[in-house]
């Protein structure tokens, strides 16, 4: 699916709605925590309905 490669990629949370446009796309995405408007957040995974999404910072891997 075209969409996996977005995975690992990063955004901030918008104040309002719940779309984000990614290299000209517009996309649904869901928190999965407790993220808030303005926190960088990374996509965790796709659905067809939306983009998954977790707070950057609990997300890290080491």
């Amino acid at each position: 699916m075209l969409d996996e490669r977005l995975i690992g990629d990063t955004f901030t949370l918008p104040e309002t709605g719940d779309v984000v446009c990614l290299y000209g796309i517009h996309y649904h995405y869901l928190v999965l925590d407790g993220s808030r408007p303005g926190d960088l957040v990374v996509i965790v995974g796709v659905t067809p309905l939306a983009l998954r999404v977790r707070n950057a910072e609990r997300d890290l891997q080491y």
